[in-house]
């Protein structure tokens, strides 16, 4: 789910995470390996959100990738794992 700048700065402070920029280097190849999205850095991995509810302007986060090594440099993909979390994505006025 690609999200706003607004809303990607709501699911940022929501999630305690850090937003890949579309101008990051590694954007390209997440778009490449992931379909577009807009991307989130936490202390777990690399995540997405997809859409929860149709009906409500929410999201569910997904992890693509953990991270390989203690360090946090570098990360290993896998199948997607769908969280329990839901963000509020609402459009701010």
């Amino acid at each position: 789910m690609k999200l706003t700048e607004k809303q990607v700065a709501q699911a940022a402070t929501q999630l305690d995470a850090r937003p890949v920029p579309e101008n990051s280097q590694m954007a390209p190849e997440l778009r490449r390996v992931f379909g577009d999205h807009s991307f989130f850095l936490t202390s777990s991995g690399l995540h997405l959100i997809e859409q929860a509810d149709a009906q409500a302007a929410t999201g569910r986060l997904v992890r693509v990738a953990s991270w390989a090594d203690a360090g946090h440099t570098a990360l290993r993909p896998h199948e997607p794992e769908v969280t329990d979390q839901i963000i509020a994505l609402e459009e701010a006025a």
